[in-house]
């Protein structure tokens, strides 16, 4: 009993062994298993991890690239704009330039037309004082001749309120001799009445036709000047017409450039408005897309890891049972 006993616990002890054995060589090539799938999943990972690490260093090259491009671009229109606000520098003060050389011109012009028409403006002065001095002269010979012509005042010679001619003192007559009567010659004194009658109106008739003369001449020149005057409000109303239609135009056109430059300007700060909401739409889609895939990244993470906990339990849990068992 005791050699069977002996044996029995020899032969319990071989197989323990055996057991114990079979269960190192399984631990071991479970662990084998164990490492190489844990060396495949890590270098999964780390291809995963260069992938993303490479895809990270493309979108930063792509992202340098596009920031290298718009800084150019933003140069770019800034030597644009500088170029311009230096053309319309240069185009302004070109024009102050010409602006005060055709004042300078127009000013020296100005002196030489003056210097050109004062001696014509002397003679006109002078031409008009002689005018004047004529024009009195005409006006005074109408002024006599009307007074020639005019009826004499009739004066009342009745009455409380009669005027009394003054008495006018009588001159002695060379004919006449002292106590009033006429001498002998009278044929003589009649002859001379009627020379001297016909003289008067000789006279009377010569200063008529040259006072008429006088009178149609002075006609004529106001109506000449009448029809000059109108002559010239004519030219004067066409010339105004004239004008106000050049200011219209320059005005239409100056409204027309001024409201072109306007919608230029608008669009110009439209363009650059939807270029600065473009740039911001990219650059928030860009860190969307980072943030994106940044948590897709940790998400990845937290489920391998989450993967990885659980085939460590589940590999605990089968090494206790064949332990166990």
């Amino acid at each position: 009993m005791d050699v069977k006993e002996q044996r029995t616990q020899e032969q319990d002890e071989e197989e323990y062994r055996l057991l114990r054995e079979r269960w190192r060589v399984l631990d071991a090539e479970r662990e084998a298993d164990e490492k190489q799938a844990h060396q495949k999943k890590q270098a999964e990972l780390d291809a995963r991890n260069e992938a993303a690490l490479q895809a990270k260093r493309h979108l930063d090259e792509l992202q340098s690239k596009r920031e290298a491009i718009w800084q150019m671009r933003e140069s770019r229109i800034a030597r644009k704009a500088e170029a311009w606000l230096k053309r319309v520098l240069d185009s302004k003060a070109e024009k102050l330039r010409q602006a005060r050389a055709q004042m300078e011109r127009n000013q020296e012009f100005v002196r030489l037309c003056h210097n050109e028409r004062q001696p014509i403006f002397r003679e006109q002065l002078e031409r008009s004082q002689c005018r004047e001095a004529e024009q009195e002269q005409e006006k005074e010979a109408v002024a006599k001749y009307v007074e020639r012509r005019a009826l004499p005042k009739k004066l009342k010679t009745k009455g409380a309120n009669a005027v009394r001619p003054k008495e006018v003192p009588i001159k002695k007559a060379p004919n006449v001799t002292k106590a009033g009567g006429k001498k002998k010659n009278a044929k003589v004194d009649k002859q001379e009445k009627e020379e001297t009658k016909s003289e008067a109106e000789l006279e009377k008739e010569v200063e008529r036709a040259r006072t008429e003369r006088v009178l149609d001449a002075v006609e004529a020149k106001v109506r000449a000047e009448m029809e000059d005057e109108r002559r010239r409000a004519k030219l004067q109303d066409q010339r105004a017409e004239k004008l106000a239609e050049k200011e219209k135009a320059r005005f239409d056109a100056e409204v027309q450039h001024m409201r072109l430059y306007r919608e230029a300007h608008r669009q110009r700060e439209v363009k650059a408005e939807e270029n600065a909401a473009r740039r911001r739409l990219v650059a928030e889609d860009r860190e969307a897309e980072r943030a994106k895939a940044a948590e897709r990244r940790q998400q990845d993470l937290d489920r391998l890891q989450r993967v990885r906990e659980a085939n460590i339990a589940r590999r605990e849990e089968e090494r206790l049972a064949a332990l166990c068992a």
